[in-house]
């Protein structure tokens, strides 16, 4: 069953700072718009306070820059670098294991607070971000909440710079009473500025239309990465981060894609969309987090997920689910579960391509549509992981090369959006696949907003509904 999201949506509109007008208020600026025969107007009560840092903390804002209200938001939620003297005062007066623990306590109280949990709720120390429901929106409202109760500024990122409560504490820390040793002094400090000068050549050829020469470059980077042909040489398995509100039914495992975006908040609005009845998932390939080693082989990456889904799920029933490259090694991690008798429910492919890379393909065709929407996010989320992530991309999107999808008993459904992504888009790049296919749905949206905003409901509603008759 799929849970009405009115509400979820009216609190994310509030966390934003998009506040509930006055119906009086809005019917008589409605009726003024109306009145001038105004055509591109947008009335909205707006929480600038809230609402501005989280829009430009990617980038500045031509459109919101002129507003005196913005202006003075963007100052107040900039933080101090004059600390707070009575919270300092009282953190100096502390023997150092105490310090580390209350400024701990700090980070978890303020985690609890920004999503909306009791006070009395637990956050363990060392359990992720990305595992406790942090997205891009709620980790901006951590840092600004911290900026406000410390003074220090905080870069947006560092809820992906600092993985987990811990080691954000002990940063805070670092920031708040540096070392007294010059040459130990930026150790373990936040950075609010990172330079890493090939992920930056990369982007900047994103930016120039000279991404051949950069995916040379990092393809030459991605080979002289650490690689793993088995699974047991790995450190530590791929993880499988729980996400959305319902944990309770068959498990729902959505393989994230092998992008430099990639991560489980990937699939956090859609996780959102299901009630009771599923257990949802993401499973992070491996290769994108720093100090992780990249699959040498196609095989070596599927063994990996399908080993951490094993170990996950068990004997239990399971239907798998990805988007763009992550459907294409979910279905090839439901071939490899299927050869060791562990059979899956069902695969889900959203929007999924076969990579061939002769120029007319969608391989092309993404990296472009990528540019404008992840740049600038990219610099800000990625930090000093810029190149890791970028190699990892390119070396995985080279082992999924002329994939088809054969082989596979288990029924799939084909999520194909309506809308195009670019005027150049053709129905024949997803034949291939789609022939391949059970069912095939469509849905409104385009290859990325199939899974934001209005449209992530339509696509929820498609699979559950499909998932919910095979059974």
């Amino acid at each position: 069953m799929l849970i009405d999201v009115a509400g979820q949506h009216r609190e994310r509109l509030d966390a934003l700072g998009v506040v509930p007008m006055r119906p009086e208020l809005a019917l008589a600026a409605l009726q003024r718009v109306l009145h001038d025969d105004e055509t591109t107007i947008v009335i909205a009560d707006m929480d600038w306070a809230r609402f501005a840092p989280i829009f430009t903390a990617a980038r500045a804002s031509a459109l919101l820059s002129d507003l005196p209200e913005v202006a003075q938001a963007l100052q107040t939620s900039g933080g101090d670098q004059t600390l707070s003297g009575g919270l300092r005062q009282q953190l100096a007066q502390l023997p150092p294991a105490e310090r580390e623990q209350a400024l701990l306590a700090l980070v978890r109280e303020s985690a609890t607070t920004v999503l909306g949990h009791a006070p009395s709720t637990q956050i363990d120390s060392d359990q992720p971000f990305k595992e406790l429901g942090f997205d891009s929106l709620t980790g901006i409202e951590l840092r600004n909440l911290l900026q406000a109760k410390t003074g220090a500024s905080l870069p947006a990122s560092v809820v992906f710079d600092y993985p987990d409560p811990e080691s954000l504490a002990n940063g805070l820390g670092a920031i708040l009473f540096p070392p007294t040793e010059p040459s130990n002094r930026s150790v373990g400090m936040i950075s609010t500025s990172h330079h890493d000068l090939f992920g930056e050549l990369y982007l900047r050829a994103m930016e120039n239309g000279q991404l051949a020469h950069a995916q040379e470059l990092m393809l030459s980077g991605a080979q002289l990465r650490a690689k793993f042909h088995d699974p047991a040489e790995l450190d530590a398995a791929p993880s499988v981060v729980p996400i959305g509100s319902a944990q309770h039914g068959p498990h729902m495992i959505c393989v994230c894609p092998t992008v430099m975006t990639t991560g489980p908040q990937v699939y956090t609005r859609l996780a959102e969309q299901f009630a009771d009845g599923w257990t949802v998932s993401a499973l992070v390939p491996p290769g994108f987090d720093g100090g992780e080693a990249l699959p040498a082989t196609r095989e070596a990456l599927v063994r990996s997920l399908a080993d951490s889904v094993e170990e996950y799920v068990g004997d239990s029933e399971l239907s798998l689910v990805g988007h763009s490259s992550g459907g294409v090694v979910a279905y090839e991690v439901a071939k490899e579960l299927q050869a060791r008798g562990l059979d899956p429910t069902a695969v889900v492919l959203i929007d999924s391509y076969s990579f061939d890379g002769d120029g007319g393909r969608p391989e092309e065709m993404f990296r472009n549509a990528l540019n404008a929407r992840m740049i600038e996010y990219l610099r800000w989320a990625s930090g000093d992981k810029l190149s890791e992530r970028i190699t990892a991309q390119v070396w995985s999107l080279e082992l999924l090369r002329g994939w088809r999808p054969e082989g596979l008993s288990a029924p799939t459904l084909y999520v194909r959006p309506i809308q195009p992504l670019v005027e150049e888009e053709k129905p024949e790049w997803r034949g291939d696949v789609i022939s391949m296919m059970t069912s095939v749905a469509d849905v409104p949206g385009d290859h990325f907003t199939i899974l934001e905003g209005e449209h992530v409901g339509s696509t929820a509603r498609v699979v559950d509904h499909w998932l919910r008759n095979l059974r």
